[in-house]
């Protein structure tokens, strides 16, 4: 994936001056499908981001937010900040 590549050729030169950054690879088309990829550079190179043992690949698209903003938090209620 061509988005690969250009994000790990940006996150290298901050991996050079001492930084850890996250590369982040997006690719999509006009309508709302894409693809995401995010990597880590570890000794062996960049490697992907799991969360649950898979890899972080996906991203809400616009339905899937709106979906969501219409969920009412009843099991998980927010925290309360301290005073």
């Amino acid at each position: 994936m061509w988005s690969i590549a250009d994000a790990q050729f940006y996150g290298d030169p901050l991996v050079a001056v001492g930084f850890k950054p996250l590369a982040v690879a997006v690719a999509g088309t006009e309508d709302v499908r894409c693809e995401v990829r995010v990597l880590k550079r570890l000794s062996r190179g960049w490697r992907p981001i799991t969360y649950e043992a898979e890899p972080i690949t996906w991203i809400p698209n616009p339905d899937q937010v709106e979906r969501a903003r219409g969920f009412k938090l009843t099991h998980y209620p927010l925290p309360v900040p301290p005073k």
